[in-house]
């Protein structure tokens, strides 16, 4: 029987569910399968991806269809350090004239964002508690085609609706009651669960440069999801 490499473990703290999870580097196979995602440029491949190779990096302890975005942004960018460098390399375009410009990051680079977010919405005598979306939720977010996808995710993402007197839970029986929920909102109140949507915790850096070739000033948005692999 060959010999096999000893793989080393090592351990992060989860930065919004505070989880300590142990993990190692992914393997050779496990690479193979995130170069085939990123030559097919599927967002719903690559997203499949980052959650099985999490999830078999971290022994199954960690349930990537339930966790929150920013947790998976975090435990990919950190088995992906651990696995290529922590020191990486990203070409970024310039968004005038497409020049290249090659810049240097550290996995240490990368902070989450709103992590003191609060998860329950006021509406006058009403309580809405929400859940932070998961990869399936914000993939599909960003891929729907008309209105009613869009609040179907919203709708998914409410865990309870509760008052004085009633407590209303999410289940999977009552989705059209959520969407009917949803629908007689006021302006003013539907706006804050979007703007739930829009402060919720996520991993990035913003990266300024100036254009060598056309001197624009340029910001480009570097996260996890899209640009390493």
């Amino acid at each position: 029987m060959i010999p096999q490499v000893k793989v080393p473990t090592f351990s992060i703290t989860l930065p919004v569910s505070k989880e300590k999870v142990e993990f190692r580097p992914f393997l050779v196979k496990e690479e193979k399968i995130l170069l085939l995602a990123k030559d097919s440029k599927e967002p719903k491949d690559i997203a499949r991806v980052i959650k099985d190779v999490v999830e078999s990096c971290t022994f199954g302890k960690v349930d990537t269809s339930k966790i929150c975005l920013a947790d998976l942004q975090y435990a990919f960018m950190q088995i992906r350090g651990k696995s290529i460098g922590e020191q990486l390399e990203l070409t970024l375009l310039c968004g005038n004239c497409k020049a290249r410009h090659q810049h240097q990051f550290s996995v240490d680079d990368f902070e989450v964002t709103n992590l003191e977010i609060n998860n329950t919405i006021q509406m006058g005598d009403v309580t809405v508690k929400m859940i932070l979306p998961t990869i399936e939720h914000y993939m599909e977010m960003n891929m729907v085609e008309n209105v009613e996808d869009v609040f179907s995710v919203l709708a998914s993402c409410i865990e309870k609706i509760y008052s004085d007197e009633e407590v209303f839970e999410n289940s999977p029986d009552n989705k059209e009651d959520l969407l009917d929920f949803l629908n007689s909102l006021p302006s003013v109140e539907f706006n804050k669960i979007q703007d739930y949507f829009k402060n919720m915790p996520l991993l990035y850096k913003d990266m300024s440069f100036t254009c060598a070739s056309c001197e624009t000033p340029n910001t480009v948005r570097v996260d996890s999801l899209n640009n390493f692999f």
